[in-house]
């Protein structure tokens, strides 16, 4: 698919518009992601997708304030 998309211009807008599609959908996707790191892989891979609850976010502002706090 990469070799037809450098060399077809069609085929590149279309992979194009859906990459620029699916960034888009991420971008404003508001969750929690598990992520899954393999030196085997060149990415990362999601595991999980969570919605954000209230005491995700206390977690995550607890953390923020200590480091904020270390740095200091």
């Amino acid at each position: 698919m990469r070799k037809r998309a450098r060399q077809d211009p069609t085929v590149r807008d279309v992979l194009t518009k859906g990459l620029q599609q699916c960034q888009k959908k991420l971008i404003d996707l508001s969750c929690l992601m598990e992520l899954e790191v393999s030196p085997h892989c060149k990415h990362p891979c999601i595991k999980t997708l969570a919605n954000v609850t209230d005491s995700d976010i206390d977690v995550l502002y607890g953390v923020v304030t200590q480091r904020m706090n270390q740095l200091s």
